[in-house]
């Protein structure tokens, strides 16, 4: 005995049935496969990721944001705003971490008055890497490793130690 067995598909926004064949300008589609029924996700409309979200959490982004230009591609929880914001704060975090981890002031004259003046300086160049200026979205292990070759001076001896003012000491190694 065989049953036909026919699965009702439920839009997952709205929740109305959606039907297996539907006639779109005047020819019959099958749409058994569609998440969306076509009045959320009109047809060859290509918006589904968009509604998949708005229909799972209700907004897009945690500050509130909805508008689908406001995203970046392949970044569907945080609008532009946001994931900027998020990378200036854990850029200062991150350049935090490593001035307290190299002592909090300037190797050559003590200064630590404001930490933005605080500057990492690579004692050998050949060893610096060339992405050390996207070290806030580097791994941890990867920044430590870096920063083996790195001493924290101040703006001052920085510029100094460049203009060959002031000769820092090379340790080997």
């Amino acid at each position: 005995m065989r049953y036909d067995v026919r699965m009702v598909r439920k839009c997952r926004k709205c929740g109305k049935e959606i039907p297996n064949r539907v006639a779109i300008e005047g020819a019959v589609h099958n749409i058994s496969h569609r998440r969306f029924c076509v009045e959320c996700s009109p047809f060859r409309s290509h918006n589904t990721r968009y509604a998949l979200i708005e229909s799972q959490t209700g907004k897009r982004c945690r500050c509130g944001e909805t508008n689908p230009d406001s995203f970046s591609a392949g970044r569907h929880r945080m609008c532009r705003k946001c994931v900027a914001i998020y990378g200036t704060k854990r850029g200062r975090d991150r350049r935090r971490q490593i001035r307290d981890l190299m002592g909090g002031k300037c190797k050559y004259c003590g200064y630590s008055k404001y930490q933005v003046a605080l500057s990492l300086h690579h004692t050998d160049p050949k060893k610096k890497d060339p992405n050390a200026r996207g070290m806030r979205s580097w791994g941890w292990e990867r920044v430590l490793e870096e920063i083996k070759h790195c001493e924290l001076v101040c703006s001052n001896c920085h510029i100094a130690i460049h203009a060959k003012v002031l000769c820092p000491v090379r340790s080997s190694g």
